[in-house]
């Protein structure tokens, strides 16, 4: 619970849960087949941690929603080969 004292909460705060999220089973059989990966969602006292990354993105979704626009997100991954 205490790996978010960053955000200000200290060791007597409540603890941050890691609840599943099940829409976003996903699997990976190029790894290993039978292998999936689930994302989750930090919870504190059962709401949602409003820091966390996803959390943030649904908001920005259901407010750009509102105002009568699709956001469209792409990532751009980057990684460094190196030899020894």
């Amino acid at each position: 619970g205490y790996a978010v004292g960053a955000m200000g909460q200290e060791p007597k705060d409540p603890d941050l849960m890691a609840m599943p999220d099940p829409d976003s089973f996903t699997p990976i059989p190029f790894i290993k087949e039978g292998l999936a990966i689930v994302h989750c969602d930090p919870n504190v006292n059962g709401q949602p941690w409003p820091y966390a990354p996803r959390v943030i993105l649904r908001s920005l979704i259901e407010r750009c929603a509102d105002a009568g626009f699709e956001p469209w997100v792409g990532a751009e991954i980057e990684y460094f080969l190196l030899s020894r």
